[in-house]
């Protein structure tokens, strides 16, 4: 049986065509869209997916399209073959270029290179050599492609919970239980602990002896 999509990766698809149409002409090819709690990123293209990780708990619902935006000039550039960063995370040029296309302010940091990206334009008197603002109509495109999409909140907070595992369900534990048979010995399952209120109690009908668990 197929596993249900969660319905934040469909709203998350749907704003990535949107984005994809408008602002990269469309060549973009969706990569798929992992969820695995076991990366500390929000949204992040690696090894080919847009994985959405442990961090994503703490997104603000205002910032996500900017957030995606972001990977998707990654999912680009790898696309076209071009290198926009190291695997320490330091973006070049190439990302800088390709940022300021899509309508993305852009910020030099001292570990991450051009990789900080936000959309509001800084006051005057910022320092220009660490700051590089996008041309206007840049800007004027990726306004009005955000203004078409609209993330549904209660998506986005339900995907925030289990992100944060407040809404996935628990795993049942199934110990495993053998008799005393010569090898391969009967064994069967169960979620029922040795140690617990209710400890399983059945015998093999074949040894005669108990069931005891060893895993």
């Amino acid at each position: 049986m197929k596993k249900a999509k969660l319905p934040l990766v469909g709203e998350i698809e749907r704003a990535f065509a949107t984005i994809n149409a408008k602002l990269f002409g469309g060549i973009l090819k969706m990569p798929p869209i992992v969820i695995d709690t076991t990366k500390k990123v929000s949204v992040r293209y690696l090894s080919e997916n847009l994985v959405i990780g442990s961090e994503f708990k703490g997104v603000d619902y205002h910032d996500l399209l900017l957030i995606l935006l972001h990977e998707m000039v990654h999912v680009c550039n790898h696309q076209q073959g071009v290198v926009d960063c190291t695997a320490n995370q330091y973006h070049n040029k190439k990302f800088l270029a390709a940022a300021l296309a899509v309508g993305l302010v852009v910020k030099k940091h001292k570990t991450q290179g051009w990789g900080v990206t936000g959309l509001n334009i800084p006051k005057a008197g910022t320092d220009q050599e660490q700051v590089r603002v996008p041309e206007k109509p840049a800007i004027q495109r990726r306004v009005k492609t955000f203004n078409e999409i609209n993330i549904d909140r209660q998506i986005f907070r339900e995907g925030k919970n289990y992100i944060a595992g407040k809404d996935r369900p628990a795993k049942a534990c199934f110990l495993k239980y053998v008799c005393k048979c010569p090898p391969p010995h009967n064994s069967i399952r169960s979620g029922r602990r040795p140690d617990g209120a209710n400890p399983l109690r059945i015998r093999c009908e074949v040894c005669g002896s108990s069931f005891v668990c060893v895993s």
